[in-house]
């Protein structure tokens, strides 16, 4: 059985009672309510419910919370990854993109396995990551990662409306060129904006 390891842990609760999540990644049916994505939902959804959700994020000398910085994190990705679950197991796709007035834009086909999951459950976390750098060193523990990367949560819709698809492509394609488009109408029509509603985001960074 293929199995996949990741070096992270997923601390819960604070001094004394502070424990960690062990991580076993498998990509075995059988095992995804064990992995470490299915209990982290489960703690953010603990959170997220907690008035004392500012504690969600172990190293808070990390963390952004400039809503600025964290928009221009966003402005200068070129990827969103896209996570959504279907029954317990997890689903990511890279996809294009574009953010505006708290919104993500994505464009895809109207039908495939996304719209289908997404159809059933709206529910998604997205992932931004830039400036990342390996930082090696003779001992392999010490090695680490520099970067600035944006993870939150939202709501996913569809827009279907010609008019507004137009105004979508125009936010996506702003993210990659300052050049104004037109779109031909077979394409237009043929294609499914996803618009994510943002409740929520948090920032990172790392300069080792």
């Amino acid at each position: 059985m293929l199995r996949i390891y990741i070096h992270s842990i997923c601390w819960i609760g604070s001094g004394r009672s502070r424990k960690s999540i062990p991580i076993n990644f498998s990509n075995s049916r059988q095992s995804v309510d064990n992995t470490v994505f299915v209990r982290y939902l489960n703690l953010h959804k603990r959170l997220t419910n907690n008035k004392r959700r500012r504690n969600i994020m172990r190293r808070s000398d990390r963390e952004i919370t400039d809503k600025k910085a964290i928009e221009e994190i966003i402005s200068r990705s070129k990827v969103c990854k896209l996570a959504m679950c279907e029954g317990g197991v997890p689903y990511i796709v890279p996809m294009c993109f574009g953010f505006k007035d708290n919104i993500l834009y994505l464009h895809s086909a109207p039908k495939g396995k996304k719209i289908e999951i997404l159809e059933k459950n709206p529910n998604v976390c997205f992932e931004f990551e830039i400036l990342t750098q390996i930082i090696q060193s003779a001992k392999a523990c010490k090695w680490g990662m520099k970067y600035k990367s944006v993870i939150g949560f939202g709501t996913a819709g569809f827009i279907t409306d010609d008019d507004l698809k137009r105004d979508a492509f125009d936010i996506i394609m702003s993210q990659y060129s300052d050049e104004s488009f037109s779109y031909e109408e077979v394409p237009l029509k043929s294609a499914i904006i996803i618009k994510v509603e943002i409740h929520s985001m948090t920032g990172k960074q790392s300069d080792i």
